[in-house]
């Protein structure tokens, strides 16, 4: 970016779907000329307080957010990755103590945080964030599912797996566990990337 300014366009849509009486998604867009913090968070449909789940996710990041940019310290960006995998490791022993009593409650979660000309993205369950550069769209998510665990992505073929009855299942999500399971990278920005997220 060799300290050029960076603009950060953004819009979000959700709804509650087909299948809900209940829209159980929760979403955070900020930002500012250099930074911007994106969450999707998708309460786990056919268990309890799906909503509760992400909207805790939802307002810890808001927290977060709101703490990021009142703090006047200068931060490495390795520093604000931790942090904000802290605050999503609260949200989750959050869920687990207050909402995980009379069955299971969780929501997935995608996280995008844009910071001077880097950024990182953090993932945990099947909410999803694509990246279209140089014309080619692909998702650079890895979905928690069954399929996708390591000791199973080489122990069965393809055809195996597609008719298996856990294909698909998800395998974590946040809230489920005491040990929260949650996939972190990073790159360099160019300042034409774009990105969509799916809960």
């Amino acid at each position: 970016m060799h300290g050029e300014k960076m603009k950060i366009q953004y819009c979000g849509f959700t709804d509650q779907g087909y299948k809900r009486k209940k829209n159980q998604d929760y979403i955070v867009m900020r930002a500012n000329e250099q930074s911007g913090l994106f969450v999707v968070a998708d309460g786990m449909g056919g268990h309890v307080m799906g909503e509760k789940a992400s909207s805790t996710i939802g307002e810890f990041m808001e927290g977060w957010w709101n703490y990021f940019q009142n703090d006047i310290r200068e931060k490495h960006f390795p520093q604000l990755i931790q942090e904000i995998c802290n605050c999503l490791e609260q949200a989750n022993q959050c869920i687990c103590n207050k909402y995980n009593m009379d069955g299971v409650c969780g929501s997935t979660v995608v996280v995008l945080f844009i910071h001077h000309g880097k950024y990182a993205y953090f993932t945990c369950g099947d909410s999803r964030l694509y990246l279209y550069a140089k014309r080619n769209l692909q998702q650079i998510s890895v979905d928690d599912v069954w399929e996708n665990q390591p000791e199973i992505m080489y122990q069965y073929t393809q055809e195996q797996k597609e008719n298996h009855p856990d294909y698909g299942k998800l395998v974590t999500a946040v809230g489920t566990s005491p040990v929260l399971q949650l996939r972190v990278m990073q790159g360099d920005l160019t300042g034409k990337e774009k990105f969509f997220y799916y809960g």
